[in-house]
């Protein structure tokens, strides 16, 4: 545990910038559990590839009837725009993805592993973000 909290210790205070870490309680969904099915094929022997995809196909009826909440991370990374020419603007998008790339390295040392939103998931996220402060 010492451990852990010194790698998650060192990576804030390592970052170049400004992030603001949010954490949020969600509805589950099945997506959310992708990763988790997968890892049971690389698992398993093939001849229970039977029992696999039954424990998949009730777990993922379980979690499509029922309003389980599942814990999401987020880190907002933001860095100045200094003028609005092109090569402002990739510096700042390089020094952003630079910093996704430090943060992203420090957690992965304790089997954190982070992914990037999509612009789609990105703007669903911020949609929700404001209709829920109305």
């Amino acid at each position: 545990r010492e451990r852990y909290y010194q790698h998650i210790k060192t990576m804030l205070h390592t970052l170049p910038g400004k992030v603001q870490l949010i954490s949020r309680k969600e509805k589950a969904s099945v997506a959310d559990y992708h990763e988790h099915f997968f890892s049971l094929y690389e698992t398993a022997n093939e001849k229970l590839n039977w029992l696999v995809e039954q424990y998949i196909k009730e777990l993922s009826t379980l979690i499509e009837l029922n309003e389980f909440q599942i814990m999401k991370y987020y880190a907002v990374f933001s860095t100045s725009l200094h003028g609005n020419k092109d090569e402002h603007f990739a510096l700042a998008s390089q020094k952003l993805t630079d910093m996704g790339t430090r943060f992203s390295a420090s957690l992965a040392r304790e089997k954190i592993y982070t992914v990037q939103l999509t612009q789609k998931q990105l703007a669903s996220y911020f949609k929700e973000q404001f209709s829920n402060d109305l």
